[in-house]
């Protein structure tokens, strides 16, 4: 199934693929910028569609809305860092209150 948005065309790629589409790119590239960790991946709960726009790589989901690639490996390591650092203080807080 392919979205039409604006005259580009988004194709759905699954986390796995997206995964090691940016490895590839990294390794190729040494863009350290498109390095993420996969966990970081399941901070994203809905779809990502990727496709081509005035050849630029780009990402839409819900959470970003489209982006660049390395937009979207930025705001993706943000959320990843934010989500990371809210438990960290829930755990935290739980401890307090057991003592």
């Amino acid at each position: 199934m392919q979205e039409k948005i604006s005259s580009v065309t988004l194709v759905p790629i699954e986390k796995a693929a997206l995964y090691m589409l940016l490895l590839q790119l990294e390794s190729r590239t040494s863009n350290k910028l498109l390095t993420i960790p996969i966990a970081s991946l399941d901070s994203i709960l809905s779809s990502i569609y990727i496709g081509w726009r005035g050849g630029e790589l780009i990402l839409e989901t819900n959470e970003f809305g489209i982006v660049n690639l390395p937009d979207f490996c930025s705001r993706l390591s943000e959320l990843h860092s934010l989500k990371i650092a809210s438990q960290k203080l829930v755990d935290i807080t739980r401890q307090h209150i057991k003592s």
